[in-house]
């Protein structure tokens, strides 16, 4: 895979909540979620693909993203989505060619809801940080 889909073209924030309250990161915003939260605070991740779904090439991205870093000195990258988990094998290459890029090193979080299966070789080969957006899940009613 060399491709992800983005919600979002990354940018910079000052983190709002959880256990990063405060702290000067980029943001990744992956499209695509299949829990669909009735309180959701980011349903473009996973409505309108016409609209809201961007095709980036992972090597693009990476540049973006260490760009967006140099310029304004942060070491924090966060993936977030959504449930960016869904994007494993383009995620993994992220993160890959993040590490390869790693002056300064990056932190980089993933940030998700979900708890499904997570490639093995990504927790193995590198410092990675998950945060579970945890929140009450409201799941359709059948």
């Amino acid at each position: 895979m060399t491709e992800l889909f983005i919600a979002e073209n990354p940018h910079l924030v000052i983190q709002g909540e959880g256990p990063f309250l405060g702290k000067k990161m980029v943001v990744v915003r992956l499209f695509g979620c299949d829990v669909f939260c009735k309180n959701c605070d980011s349903k473009h991740t996973w409505t309108n693909p016409e609209e809201n779904r961007k095709t980036v090439r992972i090597v693009d991205l990476v540049e973006e993203v260490v760009s967006l870093c140099e310029k304004n000195g942060v070491d924090w990258v966060m993936v977030t989505g959504g449930a960016p988990i869904l994007q494993q094998e383009g995620l993994k290459e992220f993160v890959d060619q993040m590490v390869k890029k790693n002056t300064p090193p990056y932190s980089l979080i993933l940030r998700t809801l979900e708890i499904t299966c997570v490639i093995p070789s990504l927790w193995s080969t590198h410092l990675f940080l998950l945060s579970f957006h945890l929140k009450k899940v409201s799941f359709p009613q059948e």
